[in-house]
């Protein structure tokens, strides 16, 4: 997976941002990825989580693809007008 540029705004897991005062909340934003594995290394994840062992081999996909959501979500915010992201959920499903 190709990871995304740099953030143009801030986005933050915090209800607000320190140093700048909210004026105006301007509605939800999200971002998604999807991201596929292959095969071989859903077969390893498959045999450490079968052993309950820790699966390194999706660890770089997650971090990737929860940073492109981000990033994605930031697009979306600033394309609304925005110039921070507040209160952004920090979960992976």
């Amino acid at each position: 997976m190709a990871v995304p540029g740099p953030l143009q705004i801030p986005a933050v897991t915090t209800p607000g941002l320190e140093g700048y005062r909210i004026v105006r909340y301007l509605g939800i934003v999200a971002g998604e990825t999807i991201l596929g594995t292959g095969f071989e290394s859903d077969i390893m994840a498959g045999i450490r989580d079968f052993t309950g062992s820790r699966v390194k081999e999706w660890e770089a996909y997650i971090q990737s693809a929860r940073y492109a959501a981000i990033v994605e979500m930031s697009q979306r915010a600033q394309a609304a007008g925005a110039n921070a992201v507040v209160g952004s959920p920090s979960t992976t499903r």
